[in-house]
């Protein structure tokens, strides 16, 4: 389940440490290019996932 969470506008939410699924509370923009998606569990443990736009990969540009 947490790969998932890496792909652009995925809606999965991560399991907690407590066996729990977390729930999905902001998104709070950092910078023109950066945000970080706040997660919360009942329990009271948070969980923060940096996130960046999709870069397009250029396997010739890689190469250069």
């Amino acid at each position: 389940m947490f790969d998932r969470l890496l792909e652009p506008n995925s809606t999965d939410v991560p399991d907690c440490a407590c066996g729990k699924a977390m729930r999905y509370v902001k998104l709070e923009k950092r910078s023109e290019d950066a945000a970080v998606k706040h997660f919360q569990c009942d329990c009271g443990r948070e969980f923060l996932l940096m996130v960046w736009p999709e870069l397009t990969f250029s396997p010739a540009a890689a190469a250069a």
